[in-house]
């Protein structure tokens, strides 16, 4: 088993920009108002760029945002199909676990969750690139360097997962179900409101259960998410926020690695597409534990200080390592 820990505690203080005034392109007739909203773009400040909090038109750079409206409409569910629903990004997939990101011409090695950096690999063996988006509230995507947040900074891009908080006071959510292609059927949960009378204490859980097969051959996936945070304004001016993520994945017949396109006289193999050259009991178990922490405290109406903790465990279990140990012995 394979195991990867990283544990990110940060302290962070920033002083809020004053948000930008919307403007709309077209003039309405006298005497009649135009109103123009949609969900898949937000009016919110975000931190993946300069962790300033400033808004998309205000950052000097070309910013992507998947809300969470978009992924249900588009049916996405893994962080590798936001991004190859993402503007000027590109998914390479490795196999049924591991994929690679890339970003004009170079490869995306900087991940972010809740605006702070994540020691995470995206192509990882562990998973990480098939975590489920269902418990994000939306992915912010900035192309070009990001480096006033992840050092040095890359010329690729920068991927931020936002999750879902326990903002309403309201209980309310959905519960919906799905089924596709191949056996896939998924059901998913998503619910949330005040756990005290005033509403200053808050709490939302989201879950997720999905079975199917694949078009390739022999491919056989079960996964489960589980999510719950508690949100409380301790003071008006001070929010404390906990909680978990945890997901299950156990896919059977699992490739390692991709099929050939030429044979080594160089003529083109023209396999079949759901050819597959794993076994039916090959597996390639994967678990991603978080575990995390918010203390905001609000000074002014301009400044406020943030102090995160931030624990994440991604680990994996292959089949082909357990037989080339009894091969060993």
């Amino acid at each position: 088993m394979h195991r990867k820990l990283s544990l990110s505690l940060s302290v962070a203080l920033c002083g809020l920009a004053t948000p930008a005034l919307a403007q709309t392109g077209t003039e309405a007739p006298e005497g009649e108002e135009i109103v123009v909203s949609g969900r898949y773009t937000i009016p919110d400040r975000i931190d993946t760029a300069t962790g300033l909090g400033l808004t998309v038109r205000e950052t000097p750079q070309s910013v992507s945002i998947v809300t969470a409206q978009r992924i249900l409409d588009q049916n996405l569910v893994t962080v590798a199909d936001v991004i190859e629903n993402g503007v000027g990004v590109a998914v390479n997939e490795v196999d049924d676990v591991r994929n690679s990101f890339y970003a004009r011409g170079f490869e995306i090695r900087n991940t972010q969750i809740d605006g702070v950096p994540a020691a995470w690999t995206l192509a990882g063996a562990n998973g990480e690139t098939s975590m489920d988006v269902s418990v994000y509230e939306r992915v912010e995507i900035v192309r070009g360097a990001t480096g006033l947040l992840s050092g040095a900074g890359d010329p690729s891009a920068s991927v931020n997962l936002v999750r879902k908080h326990a903002d309403a006071r309201d209980w309310g959510g959905y519960v919906n179900a799905s089924i596709g292609s191949w056996n896939t059927w998924r059901v998913s949960a998503d619910v949330g409101g005040a756990l005290s009378g005033n509403g200053r204490v808050r709490a939302r859980a989201v879950g997720r259960y999905e079975e199917g097969d694949s078009y390739i051959d022999l491919y056989h996936n079960k996964k489960y998410v589980l999510y719950g945070v508690v949100d409380a304004d301790v003071t008006d001016t001070t929010l404390v926020r906990a909680g978990i993520s945890y997901q299950d994945t156990k896919p059977r017949g699992a490739l390692w690695g991709a099929l050939p396109t030429f044979y080594t006289d160089g003529t083109t193999t023209r396999l079949d597409r759901a050819q597959s050259t794993a076994a039916d009991w090959t597996r390639w178990n994967t678990t991603n534990l978080n575990l995390f922490g918010t203390l905001r405290q609000q000074i002014g109406e301009r400044w406020s200080v943030t102090l995160n903790y931030n624990r994440l465990r991604n680990t994996n279990d292959r089949s082909e390592e357990h037989t080339s140990e009894l091969q060993s012995h």
